[in-house]
């Protein structure tokens, strides 16, 4: 159908540089490489960058809420990750992250900082296997890793031992005070020169 202003295909394929039209749209420069769009049900639009002579190809898919590399699969973002964006089902490498967070861990060298105890430390670590503050494996495993929330816990964790470390720094040193003040108080024992003992004739 064509007027005007429309060109419309209520039929086939679309194919541009190709005479075999696998999708709703092809785009190739040679029929062994190009970007094929498609329509699935559920309102979700697809594309690929394929290259045939590799059997390579770079499938995502969007919908109304979210874009998603499916690796050839349909992973899309459900349960407790629908609310995500951008989902990749497969390796992620990149040279640069900037990672937005509104809140960081100095908090830990405030006056008013709870530190616990080394002492409630472990027995806390003998009651639960895992550090405080930081989420057990079975809470990984289940809902994920929050990047932003784990490295300021680490940082939380990082600066707890900096102050674990300068307390025993200065128990150290009040305990070689101490011995110093003992070694000063001992009385002064001179050393006699020894006796020549004469023998037999």
């Amino acid at each position: 159908q064509f007027d005007a202003n429309e060109f419309i295909f209520r039929y086939g394929n679309i194919g541009i540089g190709t005479l075999n039209p696998v999708q709703d749209l092809v785009v190739s420069n040679n029929g062994n490489e190009g970007i094929e769009i498609f329509a699935e049900t559920g309102g979700i639009v697809g594309m690929q960058a394929y290259n045939r002579n590799t059997n390579g190809y770079i499938p995502f898919k969007l919908d109304a809420s979210h874009f998603y590399f499916t690796n050839g699969s349909n992973l899309k973002p459900t349960g407790i990750f629908s609310d995500a964006l951008v989902a990749i089902d497969g390796k992620l490498v990149c040279k640069k992250i900037q990672v937005q967070t509104s809140s960081w861990a100095d908090r830990v060298f405030d006056k008013d900082y709870n530190l616990m105890s080394l002492a409630e430390v472990e027995k806390f670590i003998l009651n639960n296997h895992h550090l405080p503050s930081i989420p057990a494996e079975k809470e990984i495993l289940t809902s994920g890793l929050d990047v932003a929330k784990m490295q300021t816990l680490q940082i939380q964790k990082i600066e707890e031992l900096t102050l674990y470390i300068l307390q025993q720094e200065k128990r150290l040193l009040a305990a070689e005070a101490a011995l110093r003040q003992i070694k000063d108080a001992l009385p002064k024992t001179k050393i006699s020169e020894p006796i020549k003992m004469e023998g037999k004739r």
